[in-house]
């Protein structure tokens, strides 16, 4: 939490470009730890696996979209 915090503010002190790269930092940690639960899905029930996969997914096209939106950001 103390990490996130001082990677928001170091963002929101130096611009446009360190908010961005700080956005898909998090969500490509984000997209990680789902990746992470997923490799052990073996011990989860079906339903909570769906539910996981669905979450990534969105997380994922989250990822994209941010970084499609930061293409002309310098």
């Amino acid at each position: 939490m103390h990490r996130a915090w001082l990677g928001l503010k170091d963002a929101l002190t130096s611009g446009d470009k360190a908010i961005y790269d700080e956005t898909v930092r998090g969500e490509e940690v984000f997209v990680d730890e789902y990746e992470e639960v997923l490799k052990d899905r073996k011990h989860l029930p079906q339903s909570v696996v769906e539910l996981v996969q669905e979450q990534h997914n969105m997380a994922k096209s989250s990822l994209n979209e941010i970084k499609a939106l930061g293409e002309n950001i310098q």
